[in-house]
């Protein structure tokens, strides 16, 4: 418990302040998925290297869902 409040806490500082007032004043706390974690790499050439791994899966998996609708008859 007490690790994943620390995590939650150190998402935070990756957020922007809106999302960061919106935590806070939420009566549920719900921890909001971000990459931007991920991208906190010092290593420029490992960072582009994560981004193009990302964006890729990213578009294979909307060509995946695009082709799923397209051939879905509804």
């Amino acid at each position: 418990m007490a690790e994943s409040l620390a995590r939650a806490r150190a998402n935070l500082r990756y957020r922007s302040k809106a999302q960061t007032e919106r935590y806070n004043n939420s009566a549920r706390r719900i921890l909001v998925a971000s990459f931007r974690s991920y991208l906190n790499v010092p290593i420029a050439e490992h960072r582009k290297a994560l981004i193009r791994q990302i964006i890729s899966k990213l578009l294979d998996l909307s060509l995946n869902v695009f082709n799923v609708f397209r051939n879905a008859h509804f």
